[in-house]
């Protein structure tokens, strides 16, 4: 695991490619592009095991633990990351994120 951010890029959880697949599932127009659907991956991860995989699909791929890590790492929520939960899990990821946020530098 490398310590510079130059070797990590900007991942979409939900790939942008698929957005109008989600917002399809979802029933409205879901914005991939907001903080809540973004996480920071290392580029060979990214662009070699994750690609435009669904969440679910890539992160059952992994082994366990390294499923668990980018889980913990990247604060996801506990809402299931199918397509169907889209809105919910950026919502849920967003305010966890802001929670975090609070508790460690405000509070």
């Amino acid at each position: 695991m490398s310590d510079s951010i130059g070797d990590y890029s900007v991942d979409h959880i939900y790939p942008k490619s698929k957005e109008e697949t989600v917002s399809e599932a979802v029933g409205e127009t879901v914005d991939l592009d907001r903080i809540g659907n973004l996480q920071l991956l290392p580029h060979e991860m990214n662009e070699e095991i994750k690609r435009d995989q669904w969440p679910h699909d890539w992160l059952d791929d992994l082994g366990d633990a390294e499923a668990e890590r980018i889980c913990r790492v990247n604060q996801y929520p506990d809402t299931e990351p199918t397509p169907e939960n889209a809105q919910a899990f950026i919502q849920a990821r967003e305010e966890q994120i802001t929670d975090y946020l609070l508790d460690r530098y405000v509070k």
